[in-house]
């Protein structure tokens, strides 16, 4: 399936992964407004993780302290041509399972 939009894509993703209500999604402080308004739509809550200083990417250090039962996923955004710090969120995100 195609679809328009970078905006339609993620909440697409947030429905097949099953957020519902009262779910909480991680996401960075520093992106565009979709990113946290899919979540929205979709039921869930967004969480937002600070960003590092020197990259403007997520920091992983603030996604294990916003953690909580009711998370159910992370959606890390590169910023500005910078990779976010994959192998750590990774990490994270499979002990989540």
């Amino acid at each position: 399936m195609a679809l328009n939009s970078c905006t339609a894509t993620l909440h697409l993703s947030m429905l097949a992964i099953g957020i519902k209500q009262g779910d909480e999604v991680i996401v960075p402080t520093m992106t565009f407004a979709s990113t946290a308004s899919v979540i929205i739509h979709a039921g869930g809550i967004p969480v937002f993780a600070d960003c590092k200083k020197d990259t403007m990417n997520i920091d992983p250090a603030d996604i294990e302290r916003k953690i909580s039962p009711k998370t159910k996923a992370i959606i890390p955004v590169h910023f500005a041509g910078r990779a976010c710090d994959m192998d750590t969120i990774m990490d994270i995100a499979n002990r989540m399972i």
